[in-house]
C-alpha cells in the first residue's frame, strides 16, 4: 500500500512540474490587442495572396507546398513569455484538407505586429508532432 501512495505523489508532481509551467508560459492578452493580432494575421494571408496568386506554406512534415485559402481566424490569443503573440488560423488546402495553423507575431516599436513564424498545428483535427 505505501508504494502505491509513493508512485501516486510521484505521478502528481510530475504531472504539475510539466502541466503548471505550460499553463503559464502564456498570459491573458486584452481584447483590444487580441483584435490588432487578428487583423494582423488576416491582413497578411490576404497581402500574400493579392502578392503571389495564393497562400503558399511549406509543409515541413511532407517536404510539399500547400496551396492554402484563408477560412477565418480563430478568437483565442495567447502572449508567450518570449513575448510573442500566437493564434490559429483555419485555412483549406486543394484538396480540402483543413489545416489549423500557428502564427506567431511580434510587436514592433511601432505598437504593431509582424509575422515571425507560421507553424502547421493541425491537419484535418489531427495534431502535428513537429
Amino acid at each position: 500500500m505505501e508504494k502505491k501512495t509513493v508512485l501516486g505523489a510521484a505521478f502528481l508532481l510530475l504531472t504539475l512540474v510539466w502541466v503548471v509551467p505550460a499553463k503559464a508560459q502564456t498570459e491573458e492578452v486584452k481584447p483590444e490587442v487580441a483584435a490588432k493580432v487578428r487583423t494582423t494575421v488576416a491582413d497578411y494571408v490576404q497581402r500574400e495572396e493579392q502578392l503571389k496568386g495564393g497562400f503558399f506554406l511549406r509543409d515541413s512534415q511532407d517536404k510539399t507546398i500547400r496551396d492554402l485559402q484563408f477560412d477565418y481566424v480563430h478568437e483565442g490569443v495567447e502572449k508567450t513569455q518570449d513575448n510573442l503573440y500566437s493564434v490559429c488560423v483555419d485555412l483549406l488546402d486543394t484538396s480540402k484538407n483543413r489545416l489549423d495553423v500557428d502564427f506567431y507575431l511580434q510587436p514592433t516599436s511601432s505598437g504593431n505586429f509582424q509575422v515571425s513564424t507560421i507553424k502547421i498545428h493541425k491537419v484535418n483535427g489531427v495534431e502535428r508532432k513537429d
